[in-house]
């Protein structure tokens, strides 16, 4: 991807798309102006590392089946939030930060893995179901595209025969 793409992510943060892929968006910076919250949400799908890459940034979540943590990240630091875990970014500091996050599966172009919190809680059983649909989605796109993979790797080594 040659052009940059600033988008507003559910959450409200203003991010820059740095890398993408047929799936959508692998790689992108969060900008964190001072003093800014965002909105709970959590990923029905996808891991995310966020790295630190300028500033400090408070992080709040909640793991499945564990307590709420909230934890201080300064420039370096990452951390790793795993699919229908609660996430919130705060940057409580007078000097901006910047983030870079990290998706496995890509992250959705329409957003459609993420959903916003009002709380970080346990998931309903209906918020769970989703995940299993999105997953279900997720699985379809994969077996298609390493079918698609394995035909053309097949195709070349028939040509090497």
């Amino acid at each position: 991807m040659n052009e940059k793409i600033s988008v507003i992510a559910p959450d409200g943060m203003a991010v820059d798309v740095l890398c993408t892929d047929a799936k959508g968006v692998n790689v992108a910076e969060g900008k964190l102006p001072a003093q800014s919250s965002f909105s709970t949400h959590y990923h029905k799908t996808l891991e995310q590392i966020t790295y630190v890459l300028h500033g400090r940034i408070h992080v709040s979540g909640k793991k499945i089946g564990d307590s709420e943590y909230h934890r201080i990240l300064e420039q370096g630091e990452w951390i790793l939030t795993k699919a229908n875990e609660s996430l919130q970014f705060f940057n409580r500091d007078q000097s901006d930060a910047k983030v870079l996050f990290i998706c496995s599966p890509p992250y959705p172009a329409d957003d459609s893995d993420t959903v916003i919190l009002d709380q970080h809680r346990e998931l309903t059983k209906q918020e769970l179901r989703m995940s299993i649909e999105q997953a279900e989605k997720m699985k379809s796109w994969a077996t298609s595209f390493w079918d698609k993979k394995i035909v053309d790797l097949t195709a070349i080594l028939d040509k090497k025969l």
